[in-house]
């Protein structure tokens, strides 16, 4: 009986020196409600000025990027920013600023009104760039982007601003502004 435990035991010691690679969630809550992203040491907090993040940030297919989405309610209408943090060697979609301001464009429509500039974002002497589309169909929500680029890391924020919700550029600013860029490497 002994003899036949000798092979199930190496069998296991065997198995248990295979290393399987495991991811460790990069996204980690706070007590205050804010999100903390390991990877990048950005933070998702529960609140920017007037805008509610909706749930809980979100690793990207179990890559280092993460994604968190925030919104506000105007005269009735959805304002939705959704804020992507990634690596500049990310294997997401739009990860240039080049690539992102033509979402932009091709999501706004042909005949749309493009806006271009830059916002300083008070830190680092980090710079955002800042496009605004809008729709040649007056009813069709407007588009803002604001993308920074670090180096390493790469923050794309991008918001839907339906019609009724009016001019909110300010607003957009402050909530570009905000964000914690003292938090990237």
């Amino acid at each position: 009986m002994q003899t036949r435990a000798i092979p199930m035991i190496l069998a296991a010691l065997a198995l248990s020196a295979i290393q399987i690679p495991v991811h460790a969630d990069p996204l980690h809550a706070r007590l205050d409600g804010t999100w903390w992203h390991h990877d990048s040491g950005w933070l998702f907090p529960a609140r920017i000025g007037e805008f509610t993040r909706v749930g809980a940030p979100q690793d990207v297919a179990g890559s280092p990027d993460a994604v968190a989405y925030y919104e506000r309610h105007i005269a009735g209408a959805r304002v939705l920013a959704v804020v992507d943090v990634f690596q500049a060697i990310s294997a997401a979609q739009d990860i240039t600023l080049e690539d992102s301001s033509a979402s932009l464009a091709r999501d706004a429509g042909a005949g749309a009104q493009m806006r271009s500039g830059e916002l300083d974002l008070g830190i680092r002497g980090y710079r955002a760039v800042r496009l605004y589309a809008s729709p040649a169909d007056t009813a069709a929500s407007r588009r803002a982007l604001y993308f920074v680029d670090t180096g390493e890391w790469r923050v794309r924020i991008r918001i839907e601003i339906p019609r009724a919700a009016g001019d909110l550029s300010a607003d957009l600013d402050a909530f570009a502004r905000t964000q914690n860029w003292d938090k990237l490497p």
